[in-house]
C-alpha cells in the first residue's frame, strides 16, 4: 500500500511543507485556548506535527526522525534550544571585523549589515528578546541557520560581531515570510530588532536575498540535518 508520505512526494509535497501549514495553527491556538506562553504554543504545534509524521511513517522512521527527536528533547530541556542555536551562530563568527574582499560584486551588500561598534548584549539575549516579542516557532531558527550557511557558502562572506545581529534579524524575517502565513510587518521587526527605520530593514532584506542568490527554499533533508545537529547539542547539555 502506498503511504501518505509517498503520495505527497509524488505530487511534490513533502512533510516539511505540510509542517509549514500546521505551524500556522499557532494563531488559532492562541485565540481558542488563550495561550500566552510561547513554550505552550510551540509544544502544541510540535505535538500536531509529530502526530502527522507518526501517522505517515513506519515505527523505525518515527524513532529516527530528527525533528521528532529534537521536539522530544525540547520538552525535557526547553531553555537549552536558543542556547544551542546561539552557540551554532557564534561558531560561524569570525574575529575579523574588516569588510570582506569583493566576491562576485557582493562586498557592498555585506557592508550594509555592519554596525559602527559591537553590541553590548549576546546573541542569546538578542534571540530571546525577538522570540518573546514575536513568538518565533522553533522551526524558524532551524531555517535561519540554513540561511546563514548559504551566505557563507554562496558568497564566502565573513560573519563577524559587527554584522551578525542584523544578518540574523533579516534571516528571521525572510524565514518567517517563507514558512509562516502569520503576518508580522517589517515595521514591527525593525522596531524589535533595533533598526532605526523600516526602510533600512527593507533594504537589508534585498541585500540578504542577493547574498543567498534568492534561494529561500529549504528541503526536508537540509531541515532534518540541522535538527539532528541541534538535537545532539541539546542531548550533550542534558547529560
Amino acid at each position: 500500500m502506498i503511504s501518505v508520505v509517498q503520495m505527497l512526494n509524488d505530487i511534490g509535497i513533502g512533510a516539511f511543507t505540510v509542517f509549514n501549514y500546521i505551524s500556522n495553527l499557532k494563531s488559532i491556538l492562541i485565540s481558542t485556548f488563550q495561550l500566552t506562553s510561547l513554550s505552550s504554543i510551540s509544544h502544541k504545534c510540535d505535538d500536531v506535527f509529530i502526530e502527522f509524521e507518526n501517522s505517515c511513517c513506519s515505527s523505525d522512521e518515527i524513532n529516527t526522525c530528527p525533528w521528532n527527536s529534537l521536539v522530544q528533547s525540547l520538552k525535557s530541556s526547553p531553555n537549552s534550544f536558543l542556547d544551542c542555536i546561539s552557540n551554532h551562530i557564534n561558531s560561524k563568527i569570525s574575529s575579523n571585523t574588516e569588510s570582506s574582499q569583493p566576491v562576485n560584486g557582493l562586498s557592498s551588500n555585506i557592508r550594509q549589515f555592519s554596525s559602527m561598534k559591537a553590541q553590548n548584549f549576546t546573541i542569546t539575549e538578542y534571540l530571546q528578546w525577538i522570540t518573546t516579542n514575536a513568538q518565533i516557532p522553533h522551526s524558524i531558527f532551524i531555517i535561519v541557520l540554513i540561511y546563514l550557511q548559504r551566505i557563507q557558502d554562496n558568497s564566502q562572506i565573513s560573519l563577524n560581531v559587527l554584522n551578525i545581529y542584523r544578518i540574523v534579524l533579516i534571516a528571521l524575517v525572510i524565514a518567517m515570510k517563507n514558512s509562516e502565513d502569520r503576518f508580522i510587518s517589517n515595521a514591527y521587526f525593525s522596531h524589535i530588532g533595533g533598526l532605526p527605520s523600516v526602510n533600512e530593514l527593507n533594504s537589508l532584506e534585498l541585500h540578504f536575498l542577493q547574498l543567498i542568490h534568492f534561494n529561500t527554499y529549504v528541503s526536508t533533508q537540509d531541515f532534518h540535518e540541522v535538527c539532528q545537529t541541534i538535537h545532539v547539542q541539546i542531548s550533550d547539555i542534558c547529560v
